[in-house]
């Protein structure tokens, strides 16, 4: 399972790279945020600054842990909706149906959609070890 999920997320060697400033940058992923004014542009998450000003990060790289902050939540609950509707569908025999809503959140997550994937599955670890049980590695071996 590992390999498909490395070979999966990690295609050119810039993204191994970003795979690892994304998990440098899992600690701060629930770092208190700066409040902008009313009509103002929201500030970067505290850990693009922290990326940006102390390990002097390029801006894409920036870009890239900004994009996974803001969408991890969007993230996680979308691969919770498609687990939970596919395990309905594999129930009734039914194939699943919701590409056109992966797609269209793939399309709104941008360029960088798998190390967004990449730096959401990281902070699921983060925030549950437990979840990665043995079980999970048994099955897929």
């Amino acid at each position: 399972m590992l390999t498909f999920v490395t070979d999966l997320l990690i295609r050119e060697p810039e993204d191994v790279y970003v795979a690892w400033m994304l998990a440098f940058m899992v600690p701060y992923r629930d770092a208190p945020q700066a409040e902008a004014e009313p009509g103002k542009k929201q500030p970067p998450p505290t850990a693009a600054i922290i990326a940006r000003e102390g390990i002097k990060a390029t801006n894409k790289v920036c870009d890239v842990i900004t994009a996974s902050i803001r969408n991890r939540t969007e993230i996680a609950e979308l691969v919770h909706v498609q687990s939970d509707r596919r395990r309905t569908q594999q129930q009734r025999g039914d194939r699943p149906v919701a590409r056109d809503v992966l797609g269209m959140s793939i399309r709104r997550w941008g360029a960088s959609w798998r190390s967004q994937l990449m730096f959401a599955m990281l902070a699921d670890v983060a925030d549950d070890p437990q979840a990665t049980d043995s079980k999970t590695a048994t099955e897929a071996g």
